[in-house]
């Protein structure tokens, strides 16, 4: 079972989901990749035809990832924020989210106020 060592039998759902330091490491790193590649896919030759409703989408999808991750941000900062390599990988997500993004969600939040 991942996270629990295999001579003490788990006692509850935390135990037997309980990352180790390693596995959560991993875990964020593949975190922040999917986060890459939704937010800047990847060129795909042949797909010219398509290129402005691609970016329509697009455009949709890094507001909806960004809006997301400002969300998430100060919580990982706050957990992480004593853990040099961990800290460093959370780090990429302030620059992956476009900064438009975080404008338009300051500004709704300060309009709402």
């Amino acid at each position: 079972m991942p996270g629990v060592s295999s001579s003490r039998k788990p006692r509850s759902l935390e135990d037997i989901y309980h990352l180790d330091d390693e596995e959560e490491n991993v875990l964020l790193e593949i975190f922040v990749a999917s986060l890459q590649l939704t937010v800047q896919p990847p060129a795909v030759p042949g797909f010219q035809k398509e290129k402005a409703k691609l970016k329509a989408q697009q455009a949709d999808t890094e507001s909806e990832v960004g809006g997301y991750c400002t969300n998430i941000l100060p919580r990982l900062f706050s957990k992480y924020g004593v853990d040099a390599s961990r800290i460093r990988t959370v780090l990429v997500i302030p620059q992956i989210i476009p900064l438009n993004v975080y404008m338009d969600l300051r500004i709704v939040t300060v309009s709402v106020l």
